[in-house]
C-alpha cells in the first residue's frame, strides 16, 4: 500500500502533499504498527488548513482508506512575512566585484 497525507488551504487548494510512494518508502504490512512522518518545519502562512490522509494501491486503483479533510489546524507564523510560503532566508554583503551573475 501507499500511504500518504495532504495539507489543503481553506479554499481546498493543495498546500503540500506527499505519500510513502513519492518519497521512496516502503511500507512492510507484517501485523499491527504506527506509520509515523517527521516534518522538520511547516513553511506556511497564517491561516486555517485541512489535513487530509490516504491509503492506497500503488497505481491508485484500489482506495484502502481515505480521510479527507480529517483534522483542521490552524497555523501562526512566529515571524512576518509576506507571500504564501516562510522561506528561510540569510542575507550577506558581498564587496563589489563578488557578484553573482545569472548569465
Amino acid at each position: 500500500p501507499v500511504i500518504g497525507f495532504s495539507l489543503l488551504d481553506q479554499r481546498g487548494a493543495v498546500a503540500f502533499g506527499s505519500n510513502t510512494q513519492i518519497e521512496g518508502s516502503a511500507v512492510d504490512l507484517c501485523g499491527e504498527g504506527v506509520i509515523e512522518i517527521g516534518i522538520r518545519r511547516l513553511s506556511l502562512l497564517s491561516g486555517l488548513f485541512y489535513v487530509g490522509f490516504a491509503a492506497h494501491s500503488t497505481d491508485q486503483a484500489v482506495q484502502y482508506h481515505r480521510f479527507d479533510n480529517y483534522y483542521s489546524i490552524i497555523i501562526d507564523p512566529r515571524r512576518s512575512f509576506d507571500g504564501r510560503v516562510d522561506m528561510e532566508c540569510r542575507w550577506r554583503m558581498l564587496p563589489t566585484g563578488n557578484e553573482v551573475r545569472g548569465d
